[in-house]
């Protein structure tokens, strides 16, 4: 790899040790319940989270919030909708569920230490799914890398400020 770009993320998902920035181990398990006991429930709740109050409105967020609405995106069986971009099937949500045990799991604090590669962190400065913190702390860790703050973004700045978005890898691309 000559560079890496990461966004929306830290070094762990749950608070730790030593990591206040992560979400509480007993909100993960009470999403991980939620998602065995009704998973359209529990997405339905939780995509609104990776936008602020005001990108809700934007056309970019209702589109998502709309494709991605439970059961998920169409189904690619559809007639037109194997040419649509983004067609998948509908989701799998014990493969979602099992993702998630392993999300809380992970705590790569030590292993970012080691990361040489440049790297470019994007994070929104109002996201609620990770913590801006979770990601200075990471930019903290990683030794080559830069952060990008996205003021007044939530979680998916790739989508409300996409031009920017992608302005910014686009730059960072240019470096190496």
């Amino acid at each position: 790899f000559k560079g890496l770009v990461l966004v929306s993320t830290g070094a762990s998902f749950i608070k730790r040790p030593g990591f206040e920035f992560g979400t509480p181990r007993a909100r993960v398990r009470v999403m991980v319940e939620g998602m065995r006991k009704d998973p359209e429930e529990t997405v339905a709740r939780f995509y609104p989270l990776n936008f602020t109050v005001s990108e809700k409105t934007s056309p970019e967020a209702k589109e998502f919030l709309s494709y991605y609405a439970p059961p998920g995106p169409v189904h690619c069986t559809e007639p037109g909708s194997s040419s649509r971009p983004g067609c998948y099937p509908v989701f799998n949500y014990k493969e979602i569920t099992n993702a998630l045990v392993a999300l809380g799991a992970v705590d790569l604090r030590e292993e970012a230490k080691t990361l040489s590669v440049p790297t470019l962190l994007i994070h929104g400065t109002e996201d609620a799914v990770c913590p801006v913190e979770a990601g200075t702390a990471l930019r903290e860790l990683l030794a080559n890398s830069t952060l990008e703050y996205f003021t007044g973004s939530g979680h998916a700045p790739f989508i409300t400020e996409r031009e920017r978005f992608n302005r910014t890898v686009i730059d960072f691309i240019n470096t190496l």
